[in-house]
């Protein structure tokens, strides 16, 4: 029996996006679905074959770099030495060897692999670091102790998502170790189900936060409009996650000039500017850091939207750019009149 270590990774991502699609499919209650199993159970299996996946398919790229690089210990005490042969007798790759000779050799575990992986190749985002060292985690926990709290299901998404995305962007993208375009396709598909299902968990666990916010905007609109009596500013809610402020001219003409939007990932709301500008690259005046509850971050210049794809809190990075102020009505008053004097003079 031969060894193939990519095609075992391979066959771990299909089972992986396999049970992906039937959680998401029992998460939205898509008529005529089959029912093996609950939709915990899919999370499960998901979680459980990804992280194979991801370990395998990662040992594959370590291998290729160096062969040692897969294997725990290389001193002579682990006996690995005695199956590498010269390089002038070296006719098959090294754990072939060691598998037909049935070698009890150890490689490393998941974890190592992930920080080797990462040593390696420094260009890998924070982000995607800390998303396989957590589906990895989340294995182990799901495994051993289950899911305890419902706040646990937007973080949980999240990280399968993350891993996806690395999965796809390296492994298929750069190191092109997929050759199957459906399976592309499919990670893309899932990946956009995915996102969706993330937001609307993390709307469920952030409800009390966010409808504080939107109390604030509300009273601050009002104190607004007593301001500015021929201008008038109001709020609404759409599907119970977003804000929009639509502002009315003294010509009774309303448009949109504010609108918010969430980043699951980071836990936080952002507010773009909607006044004059590109609706698909609208630009961030403010945001919302729930893990921060006190704090209003605001812009000092404009940030693009695409910043957020970054995956990194850059509000942190730029004191001098983004300041931030306690959040209550005064500073969303003072915040709204501000914009309404600066844009709509």
């Amino acid at each position: 029996m031969e060894f193939h270590l990519l095609e075992n990774g391979v066959d771990s991502l299909e089972l992986s996006l396999y049970f992906y699609g039937k959680y998401q499919d029992r998460h939205c209650e898509i008529a005529n679905t089959e029912k093996e199993f609950d939709k915990n159970s899919y999370l499960k299996l998901t979680i459980m074959c990804l992280q194979n996946s991801v370990e395998i398919l990662t040992k594959k790229v370590l291998s290729d770099v160096n062969e040692l690089l897969i294997y725990s210990d290389i001193s002579s005490k682990s006996g690995l030495l005695n199956y590498i042969q010269p390089v002038k007798n070296n006719t098959q790759p090294l754990h072939n060897l060691l598998i037909k000779e049935d070698a009890e050799v150890k490689t490393i575990d998941y974890l190592e692999s992930i920080l080797r992986l990462s040593t390696i190749f420094r260009e890998m985002k924070e982000e995607y670091i800390n998303s396989l060292k957590k589906i990895g985690f989340l294995r182990n926990k799901l495994i051993h102790f289950g899911i305890s709290r419902p706040i646990d299901y937007h973080d949980i998404i999240g990280t399968i998502n993350r891993t996806f995305e690395f999965i796809l962007l390296f492994f298929v993208k750069d190191k092109m170790l997929v050759d199957k375009k459906e399976i592309e396709n499919e990670i893309k598909y899932v990946l956009q189900r995915g996102d969706d299902i993330e937001e609307q968990l993390w709307i469920l666990s952030m409800r009390d936060p966010f409808n504080k916010l939107v109390q604030i905007f509300e009273e601050a609109c009002e104190k607004v409009n007593s301001t500015f009596e021929e201008q008038k500013l109001t709020l609404e809610i759409l599907d119970s996650k977003e804000m929009a402020i639509l502002y009315k001219n003294i010509s009774n003409e309303t448009e949109t000039i504010i609108w918010s939007r969430n980043f699951p990932v980071m836990g936080c709301t952002v507010l773009l500017d909607f006044y004059n500008m590109d609706y698909l690259h609208p630009d961030i005046i403010a945001l919302i850091d729930y893990n921060e509850p006190e704090s209003f971050y605001i812009c000092k210049e404009p940030y693009d939207i695409d910043y957020m794809y970054d995956y990194e809190k850059f509000w942190k990075q730029e004191p001098k750019i983004i300041f931030n102020k306690q959040l209550n009505l005064d500073t969303i008053d003072w915040f709204l009149q501000k914009y309404m004097r600066d844009k709509l003079k």
